[in-house]
């Protein structure tokens, strides 16, 4: 090693004294390997840096198992129930749909562990009710133990709409909006909410509310509705959506 100067005696050896592009890499005393792709950090170890790009993943219908990826320790998971399913109408006295409820629905941040698999349920939108019968209550949807959003109640017939589904867990859950229509008890024409208040969809005819009612996405876990017929509107299908960092 090259030195300005006179060596000192005590063998302690200063930034000042070291001569410039005299020291490479192979003279640190440093574990891990260097290379283009690694960085040194304050511990003297040669590490790569973390990609730290937002990732996420949707579930729209079934069970399947997430893992969380290496050196992931948390993530923000939506998730909503499925929608309750209108009870049916009745020509006997002109008895219209009574709607199903909002699945529940929240959002929250969780722990998890790298490599460990957690269980994603996502509850199924309830049937709608035929002629005279109720429809069915909405599926629940999951996220291991953390987070769990109940369906929403199904319609009653001749008796009262659905409740909402509820949600367990999550910073934000629970929104208490319920599905509005306009005309002769619970009709086809008229508007209904997303679980979280967030969009509405207007619906002007029979044809446009069976369009709402197969929708997925932000319309998720709405309940079923009156579409103009005998049978009830079925609930839209939940939702769990996985973000993190990795």
């Amino acid at each position: 090693m090259a030195y300005i100067g006179t060596k000192p005696a005590n063998a302690v050896v200063t930034s000042q004294q070291i001569a410039d592009g005299t020291v490479t890499v192979s003279d640190l005393a440093a574990t891990g390997t260097p290379s283009s792709s690694t960085f040194l950090r304050g511990d003297g170890s040669w590490q790569a840096p973390a990609s730290g790009q937002l990732q996420s993943q949707i579930f729209l219908s079934g069970t399947t198992d997430w893992t969380a990826p290496a050196g992931v320790t948390s993530v923000k998971v939506w998730c909503i129930g499925g929608g309750g399913g209108a009870s049916g109408a009745s020509g006997c006295g002109g008895i219209r749909p009574r709607s199903g409820g909002f699945g529940g629905a929240g959002i929250g941040v969780y722990t998890v562990t790298p490599g460990t698999s957690y269980t994603v349920t996502v509850g199924a939108g309830g049937a709608g009710g035929g002629a005279g019968a109720a429809g069915v209550t909405g599926g629940t949807s999951s996220f291991g133990s953390l987070i769990s959003a109940t369906g929403g109640v199904r319609g009653l017939y001749n008796s009262s709409a659905g409740a909402n589904g509820t949600c367990t867990t999550g910073t934000i859950r629970n929104g208490s909006m319920r599905p509005l229509v306009t005309g002769s008890d619970q009709s086809a024409a008229g508007t209904a909410f997303a679980p979280f208040g967030s969009v509405s969809q207007v619906f002007s005819s029979a044809t446009t509310a069976t369009a709402f009612t197969t929708s997925t996405g932000l319309g998720a876990g709405a309940g079923g509705i009156d579409l103009g017929g005998s049978t009830g509107g079925g609930g839209v299908g939940g939702v769990v959506y996985i973000e993190w960092v990795g």
